[in-house]
């Protein structure tokens, strides 16, 4: 039995937690889970804990928000005093968080084997934090686990390839295990009407943050606004300030403001919403998965084969192309995307490929 290190810090690092957990306790595994508390809010990791019944973090360091390398120095130096103390035979990551760097560093300078989960894509802009914290956590990987053929061939390109495996994406292993959870009329709640409404959510440092981001962000709010249908936007704690800025100067239109939500209630919406609009890399996936017209606001998406293959629209940034996106967002089969990122059998993969390498 090894004893393995889990280490998320984020939503979509959170979803990720079950299918694989419990693939490795079947094959005899013991794994440790550590909250970096990245995503401090009860309602951005707390809520998804408790809605998806996962087991309270065995480890919570408490972290918050704070600078890039502010936030991942003390992330790194708590993660080695646990891996110091615990001794794990493995450490796994997911995805390009600051916990995903701050947990890579950390195993790689104790020579502990590091799994990484959803390695290989690439935005190509390394203004974006995500990009250098998932390229370095690449190269730090005793084992890279690729989500799509773009990302392997990504890895192989990079001289990676020899220890990285094309296993699909877990993220729709998890989807697929909790729709039958999902309330289905969890939009009368919010007194609309099924597929006749938008689901919002922006929070990326792109359309905050980074330079420009406030621009990028008023425009995709005004052109929202303009939407002839109801939107429903649960606001990230990173987004607030600056919706509360807008506000100041114009109004939000068709767009109604309500708390984060946790994963199963958020599903639920985006199963009968009309159109989703995002600047997540997750729900972006979860959206065509479940059919939905998905439309894309980031100058930088790391799903670049989603632009490739025409499955969602990414609209210019000015306000007229952003109100007219239902018209332009494709209706896409959505077991066409399924097929691609590994229909619903990567956990069971990885924790294969796991198994063996630790044995």
């Amino acid at each position: 039995m090894a004893k393995i290190l889990r280490i998320v810090g984020a939503r979509p690092q959170i979803m990720q937690v079950p299918t694989v957990r419990e693939k490795l306790i079947k094959l005899g595994h013991h794994e440790i889970l550590l909250h970096t508390g990245q995503h401090f809010d009860q309602n951005m990791s707390g809520a998804h804990l408790t809605s998806l019944q996962l087991p309270t973090p065995d480890i919570n360091l408490g972290i918050g928000s704070g600078l890039h390398g502010s936030q991942t120095g003390k992330m790194l130096i708590e993660i080695e005093k646990i891996m110091l103390e615990i001794k794990p035979d493995a450490v796994v990551v997911d995805g390009d968080t600051n916990s995903t760097l701050a947990g890579a560093l950390a195993a790689s300078k104790l020579h502990i084997p590091l799994f990484h989960i959803e390695a290989g894509p690439r935005s190509g802009y390394r203004k974006q934090p995500e990009e250098v914290n998932r390229t370095l956590t690449d190269h730090c990987a005793s084992i890279n686990f690729s989500p799509t053929e773009h990302a392997q061939t990504t890895l192989t390109k990079e001289g990676l390839g020899q220890k990285s495996f094309l296993v699909g994406d877990v993220l729709l292993d998890c989807l697929l295990s909790y729709l039958p959870s999902v309330d289905d009329k969890i939009y009368e709640q919010y007194d609309l009407e099924s597929k006749n409404y938008a689901v919002l959510t922006l929070h990326r440092a792109d359309n905050t943050t980074h330079e420009g981001g406030i621009e990028r962000l008023f425009t995709i709010l005004e052109g929202v606004s303009h939407l002839d249908i109801p939107v429903i936007f649960p606001v990230h704690p990173r987004t607030l300030p600056y919706i509360k800025k807008y506000q100041e100067q114009k109004s939000l239109g068709a767009i109604r403001l309500v708390e984060p939500l946790d994963y199963l209630s958020i599903i639920g919406l985006l199963k009968h919403a009309a159109i989703c609009i995002t600047d997540s890399g997750g729900l972006q996936r979860e959206s065509l998965w479940l059919g939905i017209p998905t439309v894309v606001t980031l100058e930088h998406n790391v799903w670049q084969e989603f632009t490739k293959n025409k499955w969602i629209y990414e609209p210019p940034f000015q306000v007229d192309a952003i109100a007219e996106c239902r018209s332009h967002a494709p209706q896409i089969d959505p077991n066409i995307v399924k097929d691609y990122m590994g229909n619903g059998n990567a956990s069971e993969k990885i924790a294969k490929i796991i198994d063996e390498k630790l044995s």
